[in-house]
């Protein structure tokens, strides 16, 4: 899918999701660990990737958003080739280990919207990570090492290094958001 067409049906399909239903709470802030990239961010995110994306796995704790998101594909007209190309789960990250649990496992490209996680859910996929042997590239709104040094004892170091920062728009940030792109080792 180009840039172009995946923004377009990206825009198609969540376009009517209101960020009221994102968010919780007296803060307007999102769920703790529910992210938001807007489409211009996604393409350019495909747009730096460059790759053809043959399934879309996805994985979200809250099951209103889940049930939105699928009910979002659904109605679109654009989703019938996303349907047939995507898998979406409701169940914590925690409890699931992906590094060995098909087709998780067989990931070559993984996007993670991390920018709310808890410390512990970050450490524990990033551990997950660095056990996949046929992932290439790691995509995540966080800097997973902030204080990496050459010699790093950091397990997902070991098996990614940072290619680069992208600066990509989130719609509920006003300032572009740091996106950081890994590639495996």
């Amino acid at each position: 899918m180009s840039p172009s067409s995946g923004e377009r049906a990206v825009t198609a399909i969540f376009a009517e999701v209101p960020h009221d239903v994102v968010v919780q709470g007296t803060n307007k802030m999102p769920h703790r660990n529910a992210g938001e990239l807007i489409p211009s961010g996604i393409s350019s995110l495909l747009r730096e990737l460059a790759t053809n994306v043959a399934k879309a796995l996805g994985v979200e704790v809250r099951q209103d958003l889940n049930d939105l998101g699928m009910k979002m594909i659904a109605k679109s007209v654009n989703s019938r080739r996303l349907l047939e190309r995507s898998q979406l789960v409701c169940q914590d990250i925690m409890d699931m280990r992906i590094s060995i649990t098909p087709p998780y496992a067989d990931a070559t490209v993984v996007y993670w919207n991390n920018l709310l996680f808890e410390p512990r859910v970050i450490e524990f996929v990033k551990e997950d990570l660095s056990g996949m042997f046929l992932l290439r590239k790691v995509v995540s709104s966080l800097n997973l090492c902030p204080r990496h040094r050459d010699l790093c004892h950091n397990a997902f170091c070991g098996a990614f290094k940072l290619e680069k920062v992208l600066y990509l728009p989130c719609s509920w940030k006003t300032n572009l958001q740091q996106v950081f792109v890994y590639q495996s080792q």
